[in-house]
């Protein structure tokens, strides 16, 4: 059986990139990985560490500077006619591949200099003033988790060089939209698996079921342009694959078991088999754990001098311990010691003891 145990980082980049070239916005993965040139980048991209960013946001311009006409020399080597021909703009898989580039084309000019940069945050700061926030220290900034549509056309409008051919449509964001939506969940899977305060491996198989439940969804939307269609399709293939080697590894399935909100009553979202082998599995892993890690217990004949020994008295606490102190006897160990960790699993499966805190599993353990 397949026992190696993937970064879910790479098969994430792997589908996004297939999704990407389906749609003419990335290379084949399969030729060129991008995550091997990538790989020393943050897992999941935090917006609010992004120095860069926050440099750019918090840069104070004084009135003289802020008057220096822009530069739009670097606006006349674009081939303009290629975005505004109808031709061209059907040839492009139905104009989403146009969308794409020219919105990444707007937000380059945009952040190209300190001028543009203030100019684009006091059209932001009109459009969604009622979402700043007065109280940090960014109170000029407009909360930076929305698509700012508003602001952009408002932003190419007023820029004469941009205005006759870059404008998006309705219809332009519409698409931006649906192909966001569609990569949601994998910011969301990046966001889970980059927490280092919990045993990740715990999550891999229910990330690999968020993301195919949200690939599957696109591929079966019958309003969905043919283009993410065959992006969700290409998405879903390179899922598949690495999904199927993680539901044949056992260190994935032992690693979900052990996570005492999912257990051995995870796997009944795949199968009632899948769930009867996931009981098996636990139970020949706890065999050979109390086979490897026996521990001799000292039988309890219920006398006292097998009871608890009691705590050192604290002189403090005399006058409370004479009502206090007795003795507590052991709890009884099963007559046939070596089938005492049937007994544990049966119960573990049931759900015994709670399910515990979805994000802390390690906290059910200690407790």
């Amino acid at each position: 059986p397949d026992m190696q145990i993937r970064c879910l980082a790479h098969v994430v980049n792997l589908v996004v990139q297939s999704i990407l070239h389906g749609i003419d916005e990335a290379a084949d993965p399969d030729t060129d990985d991008y995550y091997e040139t990538n790989k020393k980048e943050s897992f999941h991209y935090d917006i609010n560490k992004d120095e860069e960013l926050d440099g750019m946001q918090q840069e104070m311009i004084s009135e003289g500077e802020s008057q220096v006409p822009e530069d739009d020399d670097d606006l006349e080597g674009i081939d303009q006619a290629e975005f505004k021909s109808p031709i061209k703009r059907m040839f492009l898989t139905h104009g989403l591949i146009l969308d794409i580039t020219q919105l990444r084309f707007i937000c380059t000019k945009i952040v190209s200099s300190p001028q543009r940069r203030q100019r684009f945050r006091r059209t932001a700061q009109e459009k969604y003033a009622d979402r700043s926030d007065s109280k940090t220290p960014k109170a000029l900034m407009v909360i930076r988790d929305v698509i700012l549509s508003k602001a952009i056309d408002v932003w190419v409008f007023d820029t004469p060089s941009l205005r006759d051919n870059f404008m998006l449509t309705r219809e332009d964001w519409l698409h931006l939209k649906l192909l966001a939506d569609m990569l949601e969940v994998f910011t969301k899977v990046t966001l889970q698996m980059s927490k280092t305060d919990l045993p990740t491996i715990s999550f891999a198989l229910p990330m690999y079921e968020l993301m195919r439940t949200r690939l599957v969804e696109s591929r079966d939307d019958a309003k969905l342009p043919p283009p993410l269609h065959r992006a969700a399709c290409a998405g879903l293939r390179k899922l598949d694959k690495y999904q199927d080697l993680a539901l044949g590894n056992q260190y994935y399935k032992l690693g979900t078991i052990l996570h005492p909100h999912f257990r051995t009553a995870w796997f009944q979202r795949q199968s009632a088999d899948a769930s009867a082998q996931a009981e098996v599995l636990l139970e020949h892993v706890a065999e050979v754990y109390h086979h490897e890690r026996q521990v001799s217990v000292p039988r309890n004949d219920g006398s006292a001098a097998n009871s608890v020994p009691k705590p050192a008295d604290n002189e403090a606490d005399n006058w409370l311990l004479s009502v206090c102190s007795f003795d507590v006897p052991l709890a009884p160990t099963p007559a046939d010691e070596s089938q005492a960790w049937k007994d544990e699993v049966r119960r573990y499966i049931k759900f015994e003891g709670g399910r515990g805190e979805l994000q802390d599993p390690l906290g059910w353990w200690k407790v």
